[in-house]
């Protein structure tokens, strides 16, 4: 039996269809108060060059303001209620950064008792499944107080979550883990509608709730994380919290990853069948949360299906609840385009250096964000009509993540936030002024495009770590500058080899090769990395053949043609990765051999894979 400490001002969640009218006519007047007080708080200011995307980010930061009520955040309009998985989701995305003291306090209320463990993540409730233990989402609590933490510093508030979110994976080991599989079972995170399942499942959640999803088990996944990284702050021993995360990383990739589509499978059944479908949200975090490997990674990003609108929550959609005409619960999770869903895809997309989808998909959501005068729950996938809530709390936080973990490439820990922009090539100036981090405002500019920072300053200052550090007060500024590299030789991390292009040859299919380091600067080995990604020589790029994908692809001299497979991220051992493929330029068997053609590989951190770039 659970005690309830949540502020649930509501009945669940799809149920409470009475109360719009009055929820929505009460929204209004909270909004117009919280506007006018937004004006007086100094938000941060973006400028892109471009005033479709300026607008929408007022428009999130209104939106954010608006649904703060009693010092916590509500779902949105029609949600006049702090619900768990929407609190947590936000404050990762950006809420967490614009609202930190909120961010705070709405975790806080966001727990239960249970009787053996004590308190514990309080589990959303729908109409049409029920709550806990059908639907197991309740640790998504962790994901958003591990937000709170990094942009409070409250080391109380730290202290705290970390016995909340052990806790709650012991109650979720207890009630829904399944040793055969080594999954825990439970209806996909949010998807807690009849819309999302096959009709056999409708209004059965026992049914529903003995699949194992792959968006509830990423989210068991990522609390395993957070708690160790909690407990390791405290600390605290956290092998068996590491052991955890470890083994469900292996079962999620043995059990649910579908080698014929190249991304993960919807969820798996009371019997082991995988359904074939995709799911939006947790192809996202698989991809985002480092479950994929480099090359799962790419696959889901070249093979997951999308739409003109934006990423579907679910595809191919269910013919059986494919009707418009009834209430929104009846359709809304069938492949609907919900904004926050579509904005882990982007920052997913920015965690690969994948600026082509990224781009797109910003675009798209910055479409959908001028269709109403705020952030509606969801979209239509046919034609963007808006649907659902507006002023949906998690669909404004979205769009900040686009600016802030898309093009800025913020990353949060915590010893600071740390920088790695995706700025596609239609950016070239971007200012975000007051943005604040704990006790600091920080005005930033970021100026070029590509992945590639050249130059990056702190209060006039080179840092070469890329990194706001978590103590500043005060205002400082920060100067990014995206750029090439000056040229140089790339040196592998077998002794005295360099990348060369054989013969010193440009005709397009040049086979690239490891050879002995020149001393005498020789234009074969004079490497550009591009501020895109790409690598080049002779005026031409580093080049996967015919897009290839697989272990032993030829890598060679191309005409630069901007594609994936031409494009390259340095990682921190060393390697360099195809972003097409996922795979590390590799000498193979990692020979001292002359003139041994370079490829592609699966990346494993040895010597052939491991190469000094020019700074």
């Amino acid at each position: 039996m659970f005690l309830s400490t949540r502020d649930r001002v509501g009945p669940p969640r799809r149920l409470a269809f009475a109360a719009i009218a009055l929820a929505t006519l009460l929204s209004a007047l909270v909004t117009m108060h919280a506007t006018k007080a937004a004006a007086a708080t100094g938000d941060s200011t973006f400028s892109s060059g471009k005033p479709d995307y300026d607008a929408a980010y007022v428009k999130a930061l209104a939106d954010i303001h608006a649904d703060v009520v009693n010092g916590k955040f509500i779902a949105g309009t029609n949600w006049a209620e702090i619900w768990t998985r929407d609190s947590a989701y936000s404050a990762d995305l950006g809420a967490g950064f614009v609202e930190p003291t909120v961010t705070v306090a709405t975790m806080r209320g966001l727990t239960e008792k249970d009787a053996q463990l004590g308190d514990v993540w309080i589990q959303d409730v729908c109409g049409h499944f029920g709550g806990w233990p059908n639907l197991s989402d309740a640790i998504v609590g962790a994901v958003g107080a591990w937000a709170a933490y990094l942009n409070s510093g409250d080391q109380d508030f730290l202290r705290w979550s970390y016995g909340v979110t052990k806790n709650s994976l012991a109650r979720a080991e207890r009630d829904e883990f399944d040793a055969g599989s080594g999954l825990f079972r439970g209806v996909a995170s949010f998807m807690e509608s009849n819309s999302a399942y096959p009709s056999t499942f409708a209004n059965n959640g026992a049914a529903a709730g003995r699949t194992k999803s792959l968006a509830t088990n990423l989210l068991h996944y990522r609390a395993y994380v957070i708690a160790a990284r909690m407990g390791q702050l405290l600390g605290e021993n956290v092998s068996t919290l590491e052991a955890g995360a470890a083994n469900l990383k292996k079962a999620i990739n043995d059990r649910l990853w579908l080698a014929g589509k190249g991304y993960y499978a919807y969820y798996e059944d009371a019997n082991g069948i995988r359904s074939d479908r995709m799911e939006g949200l947790g192809e996202a975090l698989a991809v985002l949360w480092g479950v994929a490997d480099p090359a799962r990674a790419a696959s889901v990003l070249r093979n997951t299906p999308t739409t003109a609108q934006g990423l579907p929550s679910l595809s191919p959609q269910y013919a059986e609840w494919k009707n418009y005409s009834g209430i929104d619960s009846s359709y809304y999770h069938n492949g609907m385009v919900w904004p926050f869903v579509q904005a882990y895809w982007g920052w997913a997309a920015a965690s690969q250096s994948d600026v082509t989808t990224f781009d797109t998909e910003f675009a798209k959501l910055v479409a959908l964000s001028k269709r109403d005068t705020s952030f509606r729950e969801f979209y239509r996938p046919e034609d963007g009509t808006p649907d659902g809530s507006p002023r949906q709390l998690w669909s404004a936080a979205g769009y900040l993540s686009m600016v802030y973990h898309g093009l800025f490439g913020m990353n949060l820990a915590s010893d600071g936030i740390t920088f790695r922009p995706t700025v596609p090539a239609s950016f070239s100036n971007l200012r975000l002024d007051g943005f604040r981090y704990r006790g600091a405002s920080f005005n930033l500019t970021l100026t070029g495009s590509g992945t590639r920072i050249s130059s990056f300053k702190l209060d006039s200052t080179e840092r070469t770590d890329r990194r706001i550090p978590n103590n500043l007060t005060g205002s400082h500024t920060v100067t990014i500058i995206m750029g090439d590299s000056a040229k140089a030789q790339i040196r592998s991390g077998i002794s005295g080899k360099c990348l060369a292009v054989a013969g010193g040859l440009t005709s397009d299919g040049t086979a690239v090769q490891s050879t002995t380091c020149s001393t005498t600067g020789d234009a074969a080995q004079q490497w550009i990395v591009g501020t895109e990604g790409s690598l080049r020589a002779l005026g031409k790029c580093l080049d996967a053949d015919h897009s290839g994908v697989v272990d032993g692809t030829r890598v060679q001299l191309w005409t630069c043609n901007g594609s994936a497979a031409q494009r390259w991220i340095a990682g921190a051992s060393g390697s360099l990765r195809n972003v097409h493929a996922g795979r590390c330029l590799d000498v193979p068997g990692s020979s001292t051999t002359n003139g041994l053609q370079v490829q592609l590989y699966t990346c494993n951190g040895g010597p052939g894979q491991q190469w000094t770039l020019p700074s």
